[in-house]
């Protein structure tokens, strides 16, 4: 599993290892059977490296970091490592509980079915989450609210949890919102993309709760904006967003509202189109030095919004870009083509078949 992501914290001062002298490596399944097994017996500066698979059953969700600086991470990434917590209505599960210093690195974490964080949630301190995919978990409704995909339950203190480089994808809460709910809540998103999610962040009324987010794509959620919310005296608190792309926009430098092109509802998939607005847009201020699947930042010309870095793919492949338009009877558009070849011969000549299939 990458290390550069450690190194970068260090560089931000956080000094996480400086004095981890003999930290040792707890693997899962072959030294510990349980992901929570390797927790528990970690300590301070140690790494719980879990093999690549789909972990499943007690032990291996509803998770608990209880204010340990370790490292919880995957051995070769979010898409070969998963956390599945099979959670439903009648059984209630949620993925980890981060706390104090500790890091959570590489992970795929799915069908959470909780109230308080149903994927994530922030106990104390302040946790990183990288590199992870956080998709299709669902925040129950409790009371008046639901409480969150991601949330911090902590109250009256100002926990700063960080979030880079994750793909945030198809959650839902209910009738509530996705991403924080504890008051003095300042989570830091980073390189990370949010689509297609049910749910509005920070809905919680009367809240000092506020989102600092850079480099980011927020786009397809319902609703489709960033909310404003509350400083607690009834004025607007509003989300410092930067270089992010903003459905229906925002304020902040280097903001845009403009379709980011993205390939596929796969979270897996998930990547920008070579006519992505999102390419090149992004700043290189704390940007992560790769993606979420361990591409260089940058790969062009400068650090791109989202989650994925663009690449040229390594086959031959064409793109096509289309509109964003709800097509009816009669009606007519142009799309563009972007053939990249990747082999020692000549497509002049060859001849391009495009199928559009579309639905609706």
């Amino acid at each position: 599993m990458r290390q550069h992501f450690l190194e970068w914290m260090m560089c931000l001062g956080i000094g996480v290892f400086a004095s981890a002298v003999s930290a040792a490596t707890i693997r899962v399944p072959a030294d510990k059977p349980t992901i929570q097994d390797a927790i528990d017996a970690a300590v301070y500066g140690d790494t719980v490296l879990i093999a690549d698979g789909v972990y499943t059953g007690d032990g291996n969700r509803d998770l608990v970091i209880s204010g340990k600086t370790i490292i919880v991470q995957s051995e070769n990434g979010p898409l070969a490592c998963i956390i599945d917590c099979q959670g439903s209505e009648s059984s209630h599960h949620f993925g980890i509980q981060a706390g104090g210093n500790s890091i959570v690195q590489g992970l795929t974490i799915r069908n959470g079915y909780d109230y308080y964080g149903a994927a994530i949630r922030f106990a104390d301190g302040s946790p990183v989450i990288a590199d992870c995919v956080i998709v299709k978990n669902f925040s129950v409704k409790e009371h008046q609210y639901s409480h969150g995909t991601i949330i911090s339950p902590s109250a009256g203190i100002p926990w700063c949890p960080q979030i880079i480089n994750c793909m945030i994808s198809e959650n839902e809460t209910e009738d509530g919102y996705l991403l924080g709910g504890g008051f003095f809540y300042y989570p830091i998103l980073i390189n990370c993309s949010l689509l297609n999610n049910t749910g509005e962040i920070m809905k919680y009324p009367e809240s000092l709760s506020r989102v600092t987010m850079s480099n980011c794509i927020f786009w397809g959620n319902s609703p489709p904006s960033l909310n404003v919310g509350s400083n607690g005296y009834g004025n607007p608190l509003y989300h410092v967003v930067s270089y992010s792309d903003v459905e229906t926009g925002y304020p902040g430098d280097g903001n845009i509202d403009k379709d980011p092109l993205i390939l596929s509802r796969d979270p897996a998939g998930a990547k920008l189109s070579p006519f992505s607005p999102c390419i090149d847009a992004g700043t290189a201020e704390d940007a992560p030095e790769t993606d979420l699947y361990g591409n260089p930042r940058p790969s062009g010309n400068g650090i791109d919004m989202g989650a994925h870095e663009f690449t040229w793919p390594s086959e031959t492949r064409s793109f096509i870009g289309m509109p964003s338009h709800r097509f009816r009877s009669g009606d007519s558009a142009f799309c563009r083509i972007c053939l990249w070849n990747t082999g020692d011969y000549d497509l002049a000549d060859a001849r391009l078949f495009v199928v559009l299939d579309l639905m609706g």
